[in-house]
């Protein structure tokens, strides 16, 4: 849902990008679009503007603002990660401080095996690459993290621009894992990817008890998610 805005009569003819030295914009009808706190909705590629050009030209008699993930996002940027960095990047901060690839099952063994098959690799990653290290803990029980690697990922994020956090910030919000939202950043994970590593646990209790209507929905809806920020993220 794009924050700030309802569904309405389409009022608009077409809508263009145009390039601009100071930040490429998104027309409708000639006129400048704008978030939804008023801003101008400047860009920080020619690549966005047409990206989100073409979700409005896209729309039908009804404006369907859940089917505009990159204006979403790009207005997410503006109007609440600009003015908030250091609020967003606390929040980040503590996805990473109580990272879902961190917490691995007591069993049984089959799962364990897997997590250590899928999520032990994005844990080397980042040690390696990003130069976090995290502790790993058997259970749910919350194990703090090495001050040196909280160090480094507040490095890291303070080095995000805001349209890069506005993205991490929604991929670590719906797979719980700021690692599984640098992997994507970064490119070391796709999004079907990204998917299977947030939803292993999910998916193996399935394969024993059957597949559930409600939770097939959310993973198509989360799957549909990783693969328009991964869009977003190609635009920057």
């Amino acid at each position: 849902m794009l924050p700030g805005y309802k569904s309405a009569d389409r009022f608009y003819e077409s809508a263009i990008a145009e390039p601009s030295p100071d930040g490429s914009r998104v027309l409708l009808d000639g006129r400048p679009l704008k978030t939804p706190l008023r801003a101008e909705l400047r860009l920080p590629t020619f690549a966005m503007a047409q990206a989100i050009a073409e979700e409005w030209n896209r729309q039908t008699e009804k404006i369907n603002v859940s089917d505009m993930p990159s204006m979403a996002l790009a207005c997410t940027a503006l109007d609440r990660i600009a003015p908030n960095r250091e609020e967003m990047e606390a929040t980040l901060l503590s996805y990473g401080g109580n990272d879902l690839l961190c917490y691995w099952a007591e069993g049984p063994a089959s799962l364990l095996e897997r997590q250590r098959k899928e999520w032990q690799p994005i844990l080397d990653w980042a040690a390696g690459d990003l130069g976090v290290e995290l502790t790993v803990s058997v259970g749910v029980i919350h194990q703090p993290q090495p001050k040196e690697a909280l160090q480094k990922i507040s490095e890291i994020l303070s080095a995000l621009d805001d349209f890069r956090l506005a993205a991490l910030s929604s991929i670590a919000a719906a797979t719980n894992s700021l690692l599984v939202g640098l992997a994507m950043l970064k490119g070391r994970l796709g999004p079907d990817e990204a998917f299977s590593t947030a939803e292993l646990d999910s998916l193996y209790q399935q394969e024993f008890w059957g597949a559930d209507a409600e939770a097939e929905r959310n993973r198509k809806a989360l799957l549909k998610e990783l693969q328009d920020i991964k869009n977003f993220i190609e635009c920057i």
